[in-house]
């Protein structure tokens, strides 16, 4: 009888100590998961900030080219009217220097005074065609720039989707370890509850 329940105490024992086992395995396993996640938490959230951060400056960016794009269109029209005026200005010059070439045959004894305001003219007409012809190159350079802008736009609106899609993927990311973080919080809280609970059992 005395053999007997001294096989039950040992057995009793080791069974006690195998659950002891496992319940410090459990907890330590939790308290990993914890940190882990922890971790994994921190990175998240420190590559939602810097995406936050480029997006930012990404919208900065597009605001400073649709400004540009404003201007360069008040200055197109700018350079548009002076071209008119200018155009005019030709024209005008030009008949009068028909008109005058029919008073020099009219008008001999002008004809020194024709000359020199027909020279004048010409000169005038001259400038103004080196006028035209630099307002030709600055709107060419114009319409490269609108191109330009063009680009960089596509560049940004590119960037700035791929930069939301991927800012959507962390967040979805985050909110799955907050679970999993919740999740290992409470079952190392029930493995440490178990853990001293048996601590004290067998002591």
């Amino acid at each position: 009888m005395i053999l007997f329940m001294m096989i039950q105490l040992a057995f009793s024992q080791t069974t006690t100590d195998e659950q002891m086992s496992r319940l410090q395995q459990n907890m330590e396993n939790a308290e990993s998961n914890r940190i882990e996640y922890e971790k994994n938490l921190k990175i998240v959230a420190s590559n939602i900030e810097e995406i936050d951060r480029v997006l930012k400056t990404l919208e900065k960016n597009k605001k400073d080219l649709e400004d540009q794009v404003v201007n360069s269109e008040q200055n197109k029209q700018t350079l548009v009217k002076q071209e008119q005026k200018l155009k005019s200005l030709i024209q005008d010059e030009e008949q009068k220097v028909s008109a005058e070439e029919k008073q020099l045959q009219a008008l001999r004894e002008k004809m020194n005074l024709i000359q020199q305001n027909q020279e004048k003219r010409k000169r005038n007409i001259s400038a103004y065609n080196v006028k035209v012809n630099e307002i030709k190159n600055e709107l060419n350079e114009w319409d490269q720039q609108q191109a330009k802008i063009q680009d960089l736009k596509g560049v940004i609106n590119s960037k700035e989707s791929e930069a939301s899609k991927e800012r959507k993927d962390w967040l979805a990311k985050k909110s799955s370890y907050e679970k999993e973080l919740k999740k290992w919080e409470s079952e190392e809280k029930a493995a440490k509850s178990k853990y001293k609970k048996y601590s004290q059992l067998n002591d």
